[in-house]
């Protein structure tokens, strides 16, 4: 997962974070939290563009604690982040895995749920892609997802691949992932259009809805 999630949070709450004694226990300053997300990208923009490395005058005990508030934050933030898709319809579909090193894009449509999984350039999947390339989980598969894994609800596994990079509807373009696409509401919302649309070629008809795009 892009580091750059946890910087998003961290940079903002080392303020907080480092004028806390050792002997001190607990977060300070909760009650502040909406204020701290407000000007947290704002803050976090200009460190990442200022500060290519964490100040010299941190001592290691300082970056133990940077390090250990951005692995705690980055596990949080990530938790957080599954959960956008968990109202979609139909109820009984559990949730798939995502993939690590690429993302999962969904969407229901006349209560089917279907999910194309794909895979970060210079990552490729670990079985065969055929037509179409999403799963379905409705009625009609029992609720169950079709997927070429057995037993679960694992879709796929993006491996790094010695091959020249692949392209198409599967895969992030070289020059994106899953997290830099999500920072822009066009290019997730021409990934979902995408799975829509093929979904749809299918003769699957009806609105979309419950359309959601997250990273591995």
């Amino acid at each position: 997962m892009d580091i750059r999630w946890t910087l998003l949070i961290l940079f903002t709450l080392t303020g907080v974070s480092f004028t806390v004694s050792p002997d001190e226990s607990g977060p300070q300053n909760c009650s502040s939290q909406l204020q701290l997300f407000n000007r947290m990208l704002a803050d976090v923009e200009l460190a990442d563009a200022c500060f290519p490395k964490p100040p010299t005058v941190w001592s290691s005990q300082q970056l133990a604690m940077m390090l250990l508030h951005m692995r705690n934050l980055n596990e949080k933030m990530h938790k957080h982040h599954l959960t956008e898709c968990e109202m979609a319809q139909p109820k009984n579909c559990t949730a798939l895995e995502v993939p690590e090193n690429g993302g999962l894009a969904c969407v229901t449509i006349a209560m089917r749920r279907f999910c194309r999984p794909l895979c970060h350039h210079g990552y490729d999947f670990a079985f065969i892609k055929g037509s179409p390339t999403y799963v379905e989980c409705s009625e009609q598969t029992r609720f169950r997802w079709s997927t070429q894994y057995v037993g679960g609800n694992k879709v796929a596994v993006c491996h790094w691949s010695r091959l020249p990079p692949q392209t198409g509807n599967m895969y992030f373009p070289k020059s994106q992932n899953c997290l830099t696409t999500k920072q822009s509401s066009e290019l997730t919302q021409n990934i979902l259009e995408d799975l829509i649309s093929e979904v749809k070629r299918q003769g699957i008809d009806g609105a979309a809805e419950s359309a959601c795009l997250l990273c591995g």
